[in-house]
């Protein structure tokens, strides 16, 4: 995913005022580098593949003792780990299930962290998105979930990443935020006037 220019947050910040001015609900957006380090995954794979090195000493008869075998082991393990520790490398072995299952768990946590679900009418939603993994989810609270139906929201995470494989991240968010906003003016009208209990501007973490 590519980020977002300023232009592209003081666009997103002034239609989420925009559609607040015109609803009684809370929108927040969110994005993150990526929802975690990792680590210890290209530890396993180091460990792995240092694991199937002897086995591979003795398939190919190479003349080396127990001593030298220990040493090409931990020494392969080492740059192994290394490597696959880098970026490019690390989200390439990181299973795609794992990643959106911590980027899921990210999302929820920063929910309740930023206050979504204390609002007075419990109608906060929260557009989530993690770089690395690649990832969007929008999650609703209890009085938005009563009139709206989840498959809805996955409707837009869908075109939301439809988007992002073309490389149109910031135009993505944009009708995301857009849409989202047509859903609240129609199921929670409001006036200008109501409280703004959360912030308007991207968080960005």
């Amino acid at each position: 995913m590519q980020h977002l220019t300023e232009q592209n947050k003081r666009k997103l910040c002034q239609q989420i005022r925009d559609i607040e001015s015109h609803c009684d609900a809370e929108l927040v957006t969110v994005i993150t580098r990526q929802s975690d380090e990792y680590h210890y995954i290209p530890v396993l794979w180091a460990a792995l593949i240092a694991l199937l090195l002897p086995g591979l000493i003795s398939l190919l008869d190479l003349p080396l003792n127990v001593g030298d075998a220990y040493l090409v082991q931990v020494a392969v393990f080492a740059v192994a780990a290394v490597l696959l520790s880098w970026p490019p490398i690390k989200f390439r072995v990181v299973p795609k299930s794992v990643q959106y299952r911590r980027a899921s768990l990210h999302a929820h946590e920063l929910f309740f962290i930023e206050g979504l679900h204390i609002t007075e009418n419990r109608s906060g939603v929260m557009i989530f998105v993690s770089l690395a993994e690649r990832y969007v989810e929008i999650i609703a609270d209890h009085g938005i979930a009563e009139k709206i139906d989840q498959s809805v929201w996955q409707d837009i995470v869908d075109e939301f990443i439809a988007d992002v494989s073309r490389g149109n991240t910031a135009e993505g968010y944009t009708r995301a935020v857009e849409r989202c906003g047509a859903l609240l003016q129609t199921h929670f009208p409001g006036g200008p006037g109501g409280a703004n209990e959360l912030p308007d501007h991207l968080i960005e973490l």
